[in-house]
């Protein structure tokens, strides 16, 4: 990837309960804990869209991906709503996610402490097993890929937006924003719908490679995905979206003006100063977050684990 692409850093989803997103994905799949922190006022409402002020407590938690994170919005103003009774992984927008674990008996395990049961039992291919499960506190799928002891886990593997138009999601992601299409092997196949619930599912996707993550871009054509509600937010319940990152905050202005230039909209320009960003909105009211992030601001932006408090666990 070119500093002038970027690259994948980050998954982001809201949750109805932030403490038990935190315990699903660090005891469970195996993440760190990064720390959090509340952010309130005008400028978090225009970036998210919000209305004219914002509240909320941001968490993150990281594995041994090097600048990349998992984020966790908790909104208390507007009050976070419920993802839709009946949401199905075909409907529009962002919609799933994978990780690579190197247990996966570990890790179920891990779930049904916490509580969550699979989808389906686990799926075995030739090369790994697979299975899914459905967050209670964000409602998105969750793809978990058992990689073995190859390489540092836990992964992000990939994140999954369902669209209705591939042609118009193509141009945004490879021409506007930048990223290479994926050329390797299949990330799924027909085979896999069952494991996120979609038996029998007819699709068409394309691939793209953030810097060795990747987006997968879906359309659904059984069962067709349907719009999201017509009053949907940000703070809502779900996959908010997924973020392409840098270095420098010159390459996210290069990477910001090309978008504007093929027509689209940054809900708040960038900010003065060397680390920063905003959110792109895509031609489907989808938005996908672009920052520069310089190494020696990663503990502050929540890309570095946070040693346990001295307190321990009290469960």
């Amino acid at each position: 990837m070119t500093p002038q692409s970027g690259r994948f850093v980050q998954v982001a989803f809201c949750t109805s309960n932030l403490p038990r997103s935190i315990e699903l994905y660090s005891r469970a799949l195996g993440f760190d804990d990064a720390g959090g922190q509340a952010f309130t006022g005008k400028l978090l409402a225009r970036v998210q869209g919000l209305g004219d002020s914002a509240a909320t407590v941001v968490w993150w938690l990281v594995g041994p991906q090097e600048f990349f994170q998992v984020e966790l919005f908790a909104h208390t103003e507007p009050q976070q709503r419920n993802l839709p009774d009946g949401w199905r992984p075909s409907d529009l927008g962002w919609v799933r996610w994978g990780v690579a674990v190197a247990d996966l008996d570990a890790v179920v395990v891990g779930l049904a402490n916490c509580g969550i049961e699979l989808i389906t039992e686990p799926l075995v291919e030739l090369d790994c097993r697979r299975v899914c499960f459905r967050d209670p506190w964000t409602k998105v799928i969750v793809e978990v890929i058992e990689r073995g002891d190859a390489d540092p886990c836990p992964a992000v593997i990939y994140g999954t937006v369902s669209v209705p138009d591939l042609d118009r999601a193509r141009a945004f992601y490879i021409e506007a924003v930048g990223l290479a299409e994926y050329v390797g092997p299949a990330l799924h196949g027909p085979e896999h719908e069952t494991l996120w619930g979609l038996p029998g599912a007819k699709s068409s996707s394309f691939v793209v490679d953030g810097g060795g993550i990747l987006l997968e871009v879906v359309r659904y054509d059984d069962p067709v995905g349907r719009p999201m509600p017509a009053d949907y937010r940000l703070s809502d319940q779900g996959f908010m979206h997924m973020a392409v990152g840098v270095r420098d905050m010159g390459d996210l202005k290069v990477i910001a003006a090309r978008i504007e230039s093929y027509g689209y909209r940054l809900t708040n320009p960038l900010q003065p100063g060397s680390s920063g960003g905003t959110y792109v909105v895509d031609g489907d009211d989808l938005t996908l977050e672009i920052i520069a992030v310089p190494v020696e601001f990663e503990s502050q932006y929540g890309f570095l684990a946070q040693a346990p408090p001295i307190f321990g666990d009290l469960a």
